[in-house]
């Protein structure tokens, strides 16, 4: 069973992801498609539900149908009848990474914790390019390689920096008063950063174009607020907490106008993923205390995606597409990874355990997640329309060796590049090597 959207608990992979990356976040600021026929599942068949039909601005639920899981492959069959394809390992990497780590070409931004030296920004492409000299955290890279991180300053605070990271250039701080502590979370094909600012305690999403001054977004009811996601034309999507209210999922426009999201109830929202459209998906929590997945678009406004016949579900990853996927809870008392697209919520299935979880999908309809097999181990996924779910670690084939078993994806990139996690929690990026 699921509870809030901030307390609840997760599968130890998802909620390594989902939790301490844009926690840790939060934290340094506080411190100053296709068909086929995949294998039926174990499970019973979840039975999706949601009321209602969308109206602008009005929460609602969409009308999600029941859908077939499937089990995909169990781990060591080897190859499904329906090729996936096939990845290789391009690098192993003890760094960290968050939600906005991985660009649509496959680059990647992290941090490596050094003992000594503190944090050391980085990021890979083709090969490593690490910040020098400079203790410092990578959030996000766009496709010209420029990261958004931020400084890190000797009395424990952090300022927002741009660093071109292909050039060689040193990292710009972000200029902020005196007293203050920042960090940028993400940043697009412009350069222009979402990143937000702590004054006196008091935390304020916040954009910065270059060449200008850092712009304070104005806040829902003058508010709090913090800066997740951005996308190509500028919007970015975060949170604000008015004063003795809940958290609202929130988005700013770039002529500076700001949305309140709302909820799906009297109780709080949060954004998981913002894609070029201005959509966002996302959590909330409905009037009867019960968190779903949502969706939120210009036209339709705040739209329940329903859950596979359980208590809840929650949002994970967005395409260009409108597709979202994440997890949600079945009558039987197991959480399984879903698809939600056209309307309706497709359960995913499962590698042969009782659960699954879905935390990424690209343009192309790629999903990543990571799965309970039959031997009850955590493994990651890949799942296409036509294959249905495929234990990760049985399609990987050249590169550098894997350093043990891949347990969760991560991200996946429009390229196919695909960032998971190994374990003793280490990173490993994957480029696909074949297509299906």
């Amino acid at each position: 069973m699921r509870r809030s959207v901030l307390s609840r608990p997760a599968p130890p992979a998802l909620r390594h992801w989902r939790v301490a990356s844009l926690l840790l976040m939060m934290v340094l600021v506080a411190c100053g498609g296709g068909s086929g026929s995949p294998d039926p599942g174990s499970a019973p068949a979840p039975t999706a539900s949601g009321p209602g039909t969308p109206s602008a601005g009005t929460p609602s639920a969409g009308a999600p149908s029941a859908g077939t899981p499937s089990t995909g492959t169990p781990p060591g069959s080897g190859t499904p009848t329906a090729s996936i394809g096939t990845w290789s390992v391009a690098l192993v990497d003890e760094g960290e990474a968050g939600p906005n780590a991985l660009n649509r070409s496959g680059v990647l931004a992290m941090t490596r914790i050094d003992r000594l030296l503190g944090p050391r920004a980085r990021i890979f492409d083709t090969s490593l390019h690490e910040l020098p000299g400079i203790p410092a955290f990578a959030s996000a890279v766009n496709g010209a390689g420029e990261v958004a991180g931020q400084l890190a300053q000797p009395d424990g605070t952090t300022i927002a920096m741009r660093w071109r990271a292909l050039t060689n250039d040193p990292p710009t701080p972000i200029d902020l008063a005196p007293g203050s502590s920042s960090v940028a979370t993400a940043i697009n094909a412009a350069g222009v950063i979402a990143a937000t600012i702590t004054r006196q305690g008091v935390a304020t999403a916040a954009r910065w174009v270059p060449g200008t001054a850092v712009q304070g977004l104005a806040a829902v009811g003058q508010a709090t607020s913090s800066a997740l996601f951005i996308n190509t034309r500028g919007d970015i999507a975060g949170i604000s907490t008015a004063q003795g209210s809940s958290a609202h999922a929130t988005l700013w426009r770039p002529d500076n106008s700001v949305v309140d999201l709302g909820t799906l109830g009297d109780g709080e929202s949060a954004p998981t993923a913002l894609n070029d459209a201005g959509q966002v998906a996302g959590e909330s929590l409905t009037a009867e205390g019960r968190q779903h997945a949502f969706l939120w678009s210009e036209a339709a406004g705040l739209r329940d995606l329903g859950t596979l016949g359980g208590p809840t579900s929650t949002a994970t990853g967005l395409n260009a597409s409108g597709w979202v996927v994440g997890t949600a809870d079945t009558p039987a008392d197991t959480t399984v990874a879903f698809l939600w697209r056209d309307n309706a919520m497709q359960p995913l299935g499962t590698l042969g355990g009782g659960s699954s979880a879905a935390s990424a999908i690209n343009a192309s309809g790629l999903v990543g997640g990571n799965s309970e097999t039959a031997t009850g181990v955590q493994h990651a996924f890949v799942w296409t329309q036509a294959t249905g779910m495929v234990d990760l670690n049985n399609v990987v084939s050249g590169g550098e060796p894997l350093p043990g078993v891949l347990q969760t994806v991560m991200a996946v990139a429009d390229d196919g590049t695909v960032l998971a996690t190994a374990e003793g929690g280490l990173l490993v990026l994957l480029r696909p090597s074949s297509g299906p």
